[in-house]
């Protein structure tokens, strides 16, 4: 304080830590041990980050992020607002933009603002606060800065040939000071220190002072224009008035904003700047646009036809108060209040993600450069995919019981699709140990093909942010790769470790045949191809393994079994066996939530036959046919030659 000697900081940590283990003689060694260092100039190491110009007044003043973007200062001003603390204490105090003509009406608490870039300013001693305009000069004066260069060239930029309103004795400035620091005169600035003052004038007072501006007879201050004669002119003689003029420090911070978001989380700005679409904000949605609008990443359109009911607020980001609105109302609302009042404003649109004809839809469709589905149905996922001129997609969803959750994402090029990995991800389920009880509590036993996003009853909002962080984290790594990914994670109940589970990703193919689409991929191509090299010189064969998509018109080929051993093969024929069919399709109708099941046949050709169908091939899908017709659903017949394939639907 003003009078008192400095106290100087030989600790680097506050005292409540350091008195755990003060003593009299420690306390003594360290004040030598400070002095030794300060007399050898080696107190600060070379690296040390550079000395602040003031100590941290106690009063804090949280500023729009914005601030430095404002253009056009002297419409608007700072309405201030402050907050009790259960200490009953005013810690920080808020600040937004509001018109002037509205302050003066209600009479409310305001201040102009002046905003300041100085000289840069080596660092040194830190210094006391000024109490007066002439005192901060005097300070940045001693460090080869200016600050009354800097105020009157921002006066004159600021007054206009209307002048400047005196509006009435209790208006206020807030002076922000920008000073760059640099650790040695004429060095490159390392970083720039924002200090505030509290200055007791408005601009039009501070300008007069200055003798930039001066007094008209309307209550108005005006730009001070030397008068000229020929070519000579009349200069004003330079006024000192201002520097009496009394400040307050304050400790100026500027609210958080979608930068300061990503440098807290670590992220790239160049790696945040596109546009996206999260489809389906419920449980995991919502909790994924919370985490994203959290560190700034994207700016996102969210898409959901659903509204929040009773029970969806014990797992989802939204509150009792929001309980009938459209989910993606209450999503938006919610992550635009984590930053300052305009800064997040996600777009919303009430409709569903594969509406055909919404228009809204279709332009944001356009504009983003990926998608995010999480949608709790398998609609959505395979009428997107089903969409060439949609953007790269994801898919996300948690398994029924909340211990798992997947990550289905297609490559840059959209070469495989959503759709082509679900089918993929089931022949994961069917062949891996994991898989066994990956779909636990699905509702495949109530109805055919429930789904494999369906959700429990039973499943814990820690859950759903567990998962949510962890599809968080990986999404945004792994959309900044051209490749393609299929991931689960899976949560032990016993320690709760997260077991992570990557399935290789295999070419996808698309057939049509007449009305029908045919989707594999190469590795269900190996397979089949494995299986009849094992078998040569004889025929093998087997039963096919898929879905079909009645509305779509297509079918998936997920898995191909081998001949069961009660089969009849040599090198000129094959009749398959039954031991074990019935038992095995049971089996993957399980684990897939009742999804995958029999489609058809697939048999081998010998060496150096082509898979041209013979005649006794022609009467087997005929068969087929009649079999499958029975359930409304085509049959298919698989064929593998030497070198090639052939189907018949």
């Amino acid at each position: 304080l003003p009078g008192e000697p400095p106290s100087l900081c030989i600790n680097f940590e506050p005292w409540h830590v350091v008195e755990r283990t003060w003593t009299a003689e420690r306390h003594l060694k360290r004040i030598q041990w400070w002095l030794r260092e300060t007399a050898n100039g080696t107190l600060h190491r070379p690296d040390q980050p550079l000395e602040q110009l003031y100590f941290t007044p106690s009063h804090q003043v949280l500023l729009p992020p914005n601030l430095f973007e404002q253009t056009n200062e002297i419409l608007t001003s700072l309405k201030f607002g402050t907050v009790k603390a259960n200490d009953g204490e005013t810690h920080i105090i808020r600040a937004i933009y509001s018109d002037k003509a509205e302050d003066v009406r209600r009479d409310a608490f305001s201040a102009d603002i002046l905003i300041l870039t100085t000289p840069p300013l080596t660092h040194g001693p830190v210094e006391l606060y000024p109490s007066t305009l002439g005192q901060l000069q005097e300070q940045f004066a001693a460090r080869k800065s200016d600050i009354l260069t800097a105020l009157n060239s921002k006066l004159k930029e600021l007054v206009t040939s209307d002048g400047l309103d005196h509006l009435n004795g209790n208006r206020r400035t807030l002076m922000v000071l920008n000073v760059p620091m640099t650790r040695e005169a004429n060095g490159k600035p390392e970083n720039n220190e924002l200090r505030g003052f509290y200055v007791v004038a408005d601009l039009a007072k501070i300008g007069v002072a200055t003798g930039v501006l001066i007094d008209g007879t309307d209550k108005k201050a005006y730009l001070d224009t030397p008068l000229s004669f020929g070519n000579a002119s009349l200069a004003t003689s330079p006024k000192e008035d201002w520097k009496a003029i009394p400040i307050e420090p304050l400790d100026v911070r500027l609210g958080s904003d979608k930068r300061s978001a990503q440098r807290s989380s670590g992220l790239c700005p160049e790696d945040c700047n596109f546009k996206g679409i999260l489809a389906g904000v419920g449980a995991l949605g919502g909790t994924l646009a919370e985490l994203w609008s959290k560190c700034g990443w994207g700016s996102w359109t969210y898409i959901d036809d659903d509204i929040l009911r009773g029970h969806n607020v014990i797992r989802h980001i939204g509150k009792d108060d929001h309980i009938g609105m459209s989910k993606v109302d209450v999503v938006g609302a919610m992550v635009s209040h984590n930053y300052c009042h305009g800064i997040e404003a996600p777009s919303v649109i009430h409709a569903k993600i594969n509406a055909p004809r919404n228009a809204k839809v279709t332009n944001a469709l356009t504009d983003a450069s990926i998608l995010i589905d999480a949608t709790t149905s398998l609609e959505a996922a395979r009428d997107l995919a089903e969409r060439d001129s949609n953007p790269r997609t994801a898919s996300v969803f948690l398994t029924p019981s909340g211990q798992g959750s997947v990550l289905l994402l297609e490559d840059e090029n959209r070469s495989t699709r959503t759709s082509s990995l679900e089918s993929q991800y089931y022949r994961a389920i069917i062949n891996s140990d994991w898989g066994n009880h990956h779909l636990t509590g699905h509702q495949g036993n109530l109805w055919v093909g429930a789904g494999c996003r369906d959700i429990s009853a039973i499943l814990s909002y820690e859950l759903i942010q567990l998962h949510g962080a962890t599809l968080s984290t990986q999404l945004r790594k792994r959309v900044g790769k051209p490749d393609a990914a299929m991931v689960t994670w899976h949560t032990s109940e016993e320690d709760g470790s997260l077991i992570a589970t990557t399935i290789p990703v295999a070419k996808s193919y698309t057939q049509a045949i007449g009305a029908w689409k045919i989707t594999w991929d190469e590795g269900l191509q190996e397979r089949l191809h494995s299986l009849r090299s094992a078998n040569l010189p004889s025929e093998t064969g087997g039963i096919l393994l898929g879905y079909f998509d009645m509305k779509l018109h297509h079918l998936f080929l997920v898995d191909a079994m081998p001949a069961p051993r009660d089969s009849d093969a040599d090198r000129s024929g094959f009749t398959r066996g039954k031991e074990g069919i019935r038992d095995h399709l049971k089996e993957c109708a399980r684990r897939t939530a009742n999804i995958v099941g029999y489609v058809g046949e697939w048999h081998s050709h010998p060496r150096n036959a082509s898979a041209r169908p013979s005649s006794l091939d022609v009467q087997l899908i005929d068969h087929l046919a009649s079999e499958m017709a029975q359930d409304g659903c085509p049959a298919l017949m698989l064929i593998v030659g030497e070198r090639d394939y052939s189907f018949s639907l």
